[in-house]
Order: structure tokens, then C-alpha cells, then sequence
């Protein structure tokens, strides 16, 4: 939102990945389309992605069979590692240690996060914008793609030019 006294600063696009175990028929793809996961189990490793994820499956024809919930998703992430099913997991959120799980991006329309901050205009806020540029810097130091998945990355622009992929 800007206007109306407040100001939008994106941060960054964080696109949704689908986290396999290892030796699933989708794991070495370089992409794989929702309508393509319909009738696998599906572990929520956030609450709030369950509507997300609704949403886009019911776009590609089908309802999300739930294997478990949870806040959490690197316990998600394990889950799927141990075979309980699948999950859609945000980049910034797969974890480092990829043993015994394989990511793929999902074809578009795929869903993203956008993530930034809201702030007042009009105002010295000096610590705003402190905390602004200590987040600039850390998103900064994040890597593009995940560790192990640069072959797979469909092509896309990230918020640092202004324009966002055609992922959703």
C-alpha cells in the first residue's frame, strides 16, 4: 500500500517449492505442475499455507488430500524426508540439510510470497529506517536459489528491478 500515509518496501519474492522425498517419480524434474501432484498426501508445514495451497489446487482441478498439519516447516520438511507425503514449502524456509528430500519448482501459475515492510511517510523515523536497511542486507546475503536446485530454477525477475515473475 502506498498513499494514505504508508509505504510499501518489498524485501524480496519468495516462491513456493514443492519438497519430495528422494526417490519420488517427480524428484529430478525440473518442474512439476500441481494438477501433476493431485492424489498425493500433503503435509502443511504452516497453517496459513492451507488456504494457499486450496486455492491453487482447486485452479488445477482437484482438493488437497491432508496428511498432517503443523507450524512448522522444518519438522514439514522431515515429515516429508520419513515418506508421511508431500509439501509446498516457501524457498526462504527449505532447510539446509537436503539429505533424503529433492525440491522442484512448481510450473506457473505457481503461488509466491511477497514480503516487505510497511512504514509511515512523512515522519524521521531513523530507527525504520535502520531496521530497513539491516533487512536490505540480510535478504541480500540469502542465496538466490536453493543449495542443490540451481539446474531447476524456472526462469524469473525478483523484486530488485521492480517486476515480479509470472509465477503468481
Amino acid at each position: 500500500p502506498s498513499g494514505r500515509g504508508l509505504t510499501w518496501t518489498p524485501l524480496l519474492d519468495d516462491p513456493m517449492w514443492i519438497v519430495l522425498p528422494a526417490g519420488h517419480r517427480y524428484a529430478d524434474r525440473e518442474s512439476v505442475t500441481l494438477a501433476e501432484l493431485r492424489g498425493e498426501r500433503w503435509v502443511h508445514g504452516c497453517l496459513t499455507i492451507v488456504e494457499l495451497l486450496d486455492h491453487y489446487a482447486a485452479m488445477a482441478g482437484f482438493e488437497i488430500r491432508t496428511a498432517c498439519r503443523g507450524t512448522d516447516y522444518v519438522f514439514a520438511q522431515s515429515l516429508v524426508r520419513a515418506g508421511v507425503g508431500i509439501s509446498m514449502i516457501p524457498q526462504v524456509a527449505l532447510t539446509a540439510d537436503r539429505g533424503g528430500l529433492a525440491t522442484v519448482p512448481l510450473a506457473p501459475p505457481g503461488p509466491s510470497r511477497f514480503i516487505g515492510v510497511v512504514t509511515a511517510t512523512g515522519r524521521r523515523r531513523p530507527l525504520a529506517d535502520r531496521l530497513l536497511r539491516a533487512l536490505h542486507e540480510t535478504v541480500a546475503a540469502l542465496p538466490e536459489v536453493p543449495v542443490g536446485a540451481a539446474d531447476k530454477v524456472p526462469s524469473a525477475v525478483g523484486v530488485e528491478d521492480g517486476k515480479h515473475d509470472e509465477r503468481g
